[in-house]
Formats: C-alpha cells, sequence, structure tokens
C-alpha cells in the first residue's frame, strides 16, 4: 500500500520563495490579458473592469500574494533583507490603492504610481544583485557553465527592466496607453524569469548538486546518499551469503 514520505524540507526555504514569487509575475499579465482581453492598456486598469470581478480579483490577489512571499524573503545579506520588505509595502500600496486609470480612481493622488515605481526599483536592484551572485560563482569556478548560463539570464532581465523604463517614459511623452500594458509586462515578465532563475529550478540554469526539486521526495544528493546505502547493503548481502555457503 502507497504511503506519502515526509517532507524532506520541513518548512519553505528562500528557494520556494523565490520560485512563488517568479510564477506569479510571468503569470499575472498573462491572465489578465486573456480576462480583459486586448482593450486593456495597463494591467493596474484591471482593477476597473467592467462588470467584472475576476480580473481585480486576481490583480489584488496576486499582488498579497507576492508581497507575503517577500515578506518572508531574508535573502543572504542585510541589503536582501531590508529591500524585500520596502518591496512588500510597495505590492500592498498598489493592491490597496487603485490607479487614476478612471475618473476619482485614486484614493490616495500618486500613491499608486510611486508604489509601482519603487518596487520596479527594487526589483531591479534585486535581479542585479542575483547577477552579481553568479559572477562572484563563476569566478570561484570559470568552468561552472550552469552560473554563466544564469549571469546571462539576470543581464537579460537587466535589459528588460531598462526597456520596460524606457517605454513607460515614452508613453508618457507619447501619451499612446498601449505602451503602459507593454512596458509592465515586459517589467513583471523579467522579474519573473529573474527570480525562477534564482530559485534553482531549472535544470538547465543550476547544477545537480545545487539543483532545487520543489516535488521531489528527496534531493539529488539524498537520492545519491540513498542509491550508495542501498549498494551497501546488497554488497554486505551477497557477502554473507557466500560466506554462508
Amino acid at each position: 500500500m502507497w504511503r506519502p514520505r515526509d517532507p524532506v524540507n520541513k518548512e519553505i526555504d528562500a528557494y520556494t520563495l523565490k520560485f512563488l514569487v517568479g510564477m506569479i509575475a510571468l503569470m499575472l499579465p498573462v491572465v489578465e490579458l486573456s480576462l480583459v482581453g486586448f482593450s486593456i492598456t495597463s494591467i493596474s486598469a484591471s482593477y476597473f473592469a467592467d462588470d467584472q470581478n475576476w480580473p481585480r480579483n486576481v490583480f489584488v490577489g496576486s499582488l498579497f500574494a507576492i508581497a507575503s512571499f517577500l515578506f518572508g524573503y531574508k535573502g543572504q545579506k542585510a541589503e536582501e533583507m531590508v529591500l524585500s520588505k520596502i518591496a512588500c509595502l510597495a505590492a500592498l500600496c498598489i493592491a490597496l490603492f487603485p490607479c487614476d486609470c478612471k475618473p476619482d480612481g485614486e484614493i490616495v493622488k500618486y500613491a499608486h504610481g510611486i508604489a509601482s515605481a519603487i518596487l520596479f526599483a527594487v526589483l531591479g536592484r534585486f535581479c542585479f544583485i542575483f547577477h552579481t551572485n553568479a559572477q562572484d560563482k563563476l569566478k570561484r569556478d570559470p568552468r561552472n557553465r550552469k552560473a554563466l548560463r544564469r549571469s546571462r539570464v539576470y543581464r537579460g532581465c537587466l535589459g528588460g527592466m531598462v526597456l520596460a523604463a524606457a517605454l513607460y517614459g515614452a508613453k508618457l511623452y507619447t501619451g499612446r496607453d498601449n505602451l503602459l500594458f507593454i512596458a509592465e509586462a515586459i517589467g513583471l515578465f523579467s522579474f519573473g524569469i529573474s527570480w525562477l532563475t534564482a530559485s534553482r529550478v531549472i535544470p538547465f540554469l543550476a547544477q545537480e548538486s545545487d539543483r532545487k526539486h520543489l516535488l521531489a521526495e528527496r534531493g539529488a544528493s539524498q537520492q545519491h546518499r540513498s542509491t550508495t546505502n542501498n549498494l551497501a547493503h546488497q554488497g554486505a548481502a551477497e557477502a554473507r551469503e557466500r560466506t554462508t555457503a
């Protein structure tokens, strides 16, 4: 009879938090676009989607989830711990204070825009930190191809963040509302990909010894030890059989 095994990691760890945050960030633009359609001019505007509750619920719920995970994330240094708390507060403000996407929509003037700018700036800084960590690992082991790949991914994500900021500036200059959604989507995709990469879940971006198996019953190193122990027990049993024979 099949019985579930006890979890290897008794509590959620930083890598799982990164995976969850990254997945939510990647899915948010896609889900909102599928719910509202191409008429949407901003992800924040889904808060005011006509005759629909789902777009607003997904938007607010996703931001609260991201805020919760960021609050629990501590990182490796004091800077990351402080930045995660700032990003947590910014995400909550984005969810609680709607944008000026419709007349009289704002509760507190400029709160939504300022919080959005702070959140994207902090997430851009996180992307730079992840890139620096990958570069440090590459310096210690120049043959680490996975660290090189992660470094390139982070560099691309930083470029995506810069592109998102440039598109937002173009929106302010030209007044083209569709540029805002594109800028937000690129920014969220860059954010999500960088955090998914840092989660060490993606096989071709992490060494097998460092890779995290979120749904596996045991990690790769534990599987190796288990296999070694089984072989040792098997060898001992065969030796006893030969002795008794």
